[in-house]
């Protein structure tokens, strides 16, 4: 009697690399979902070309991989910030030749929170300059507004400023025309 062996091709087993790529896939899914939960991170963040970084990074070092110490971030976080303020100090020569626009703009947070948001605009790009929390200020007159604002272009430079562009908020307008009295 002979025997003929011949494999069903219905039933292939899957490939090992499949298989555990499959698996790997599923545990980093499962892990950076649980970083986002837990960390009120965004969810969009999987879609950042840093987080992909951090992962190749993460994969060159291999298994023995571990994050940095708060220390360790904050060395690196103000290495990062003066890095920043060499690149926005590059945008200073089109600033003064051709001006900037200030743009505010006033919205409810997701906690209901009343956040003011400040963007630096020149032909060169948008700056995000600053954000302020304005819930626990009892009362968001004219007056507060036109503070803020008056910090906020002496950090910038009064002769950078070619106009400020902001919200429909009346108090807001009050306090731009506050400062352009002349």
């Amino acid at each position: 009697m002979d025997l003929i062996l011949e494999r069903s091709k219905s039933s292939k087993q899957p490939k090992l690399t499949t298989s555990f790529l499959k698996n790997a896939k599923t545990k980093l899914g499962k892990a950076i979902s649980k970083l986002i939960l837990h960390e009120a991170l965004l969810a969009r963040i999987v879609e950042s070309p840093f987080l992909l970084s951090v992962l190749q990074v993460v994969a060159e070092i291999g298994k023995s991989a571990r994050g940095p110490s708060a220390y360790e971030t904050r060395v690196y976080l103000d290495e990062k910030y003066k890095e920043i303020q060499e690149w926005v100090n590059d945008f200073k020569p089109i600033w003064k030749e051709r001006g900037v626009t200030i743009m505010c703009d006033g919205l409810k947070g997701t906690r209901n929170q009343h956040i003011i948001n400040f963007l630096v605009y020149s032909p060169r790009g948008s700056i995000f300059k600053k954000s302020i929390d304005a819930s626990s200020v009892t009362s968001r007159i004219a007056e507060y507004y036109f503070g803020i604002l008056d910090k906020i272009v002496d950090k910038i430079g009064e002769d950078y400023i070619v106009q400020v562009v902001t919200d429909n908020e009346a108090a807001i307008k009050a306090a731009l025309l506050e400062t352009n009295k002349h």
